[in-house]
């Protein structure tokens, strides 16, 4: 092998290496999504679920607001 196929092949190696690693990096951002998404649609549906609670142990406060000036 002359140097130019030598420096070919090394070029072409590390190409591979950095499209491996880009890809690496995708999948493991791709696989963490669901998990953040079910922890935001948690916590969601808590704060409404408070909400629904509290409107039905007492749904008459809040309701109506009167002010005095």
């Amino acid at each position: 092998m002359d140097v130019m196929g030598i420096a070919a092949q090394s070029m072409a190696l590390k190409q591979t290496q950095t499209l491996m690693a880009a890809q690496t990096s995708i999948m493991k951002q791709a696989m963490e999504a669901p998990g953040d998404l079910a922890v935001h649609l948690m916590d969601s549906m808590s704060a409404d679920m408070t909400k629904a609670m509290e409107m039905s142990i007492n749904p008459h406060i809040g309701g109506v607001i009167d002010l005095k000036v």
